[in-house]
This record gives C-alpha cells, sequence and structure tokens, in this order.
C-alpha cells in the first residue's frame, strides 16, 4: 500500500480524551430533578461539542451526580485542548457545581 507523501504534523497520531465530571446538588432532595438536569446537560454538551457524554445515575444521594465522557481529536494537543473546553462547557451550564474532575487524553498508536 503506498504511503502518502502530505506533510505531517509533528504529532501526527490520533488521540482521545475520556474523563469523569462530579456535580454537587446542594440541598437537593429530589432525585428525579438530579437525573433529569443530569440527562439535559449530557445531551447538550453532545450537541455542542461533539462528544459522548452519559450521566452515571448510581448514587442513591440526590445531592451528587456525575458525567462521564469521551471524545477523540486529531492529535494529542487538540484532544487535550478539547478537555478544557469540555470542563469549561460543564463548568458554565451545570445545574449544580461542579466539584470534582478526572480526565485523560492518550495518543493512539499506530
Amino acid at each position: 500500500m503506498p504511503r502518502n507523501n502530505f506533510p505531517r504534523e509533528s504529532n501526527p497520531h490520533p488521540a482521545f480524551v475520556t474523563g469523569i465530571v462530579r456535580f454537587q446538588f446542594w440541598n437537593n432532595t429530589d432525585e428525579s430533578y438530579r437525573d433529569r438536569a443530569l440527562r439535559e446537560l449530557a445531551k447538550t454538551a453532545h450537541a455542542a461539542l461533539n462528544i459522548s457524554a452519559m450521566p452515571i445515575l448510581h448514587s442513591s444521594d440526590p445531592e451528587s451526580g456525575a458525567i462521564a465522557f469521551a471524545a477523540a481529536a486529531p492529535n494529542l494537543s487538540k484532544a487535550e485542548a478539547l478537555a478544557t473546553e469540555i470542563m469549561d462547557y460543564l463548568d458554565a451550564n451545570a445545574p449544580a457545581r461542579l466539584v470534582a474532575d478526572n480526565w485523560i487524553a492518550e495518543e493512539i498508536p499506530d
């Protein structure tokens, strides 16, 4: 198979970013509100940023919740920039306080 002769970036490997963001719904006693709010935030994040986002609804504590996300990027630096954009979006649009985030961006080797 012939190799393409296009100029390559200094960081040519595709990359991904994935993570989890935890939210605190202070003084919330309604689990259905928390679940609806997290589903809606995941849906709008998907539409706005073209990422996969899903609420994690395993906690019986109505004051806490989380969203997991994943996305692909053309290289590692763009994946890291996308992670920052995701964090900013979730923080600005969340119906609750963002209290913790844990994400990783990695290259996908050939």
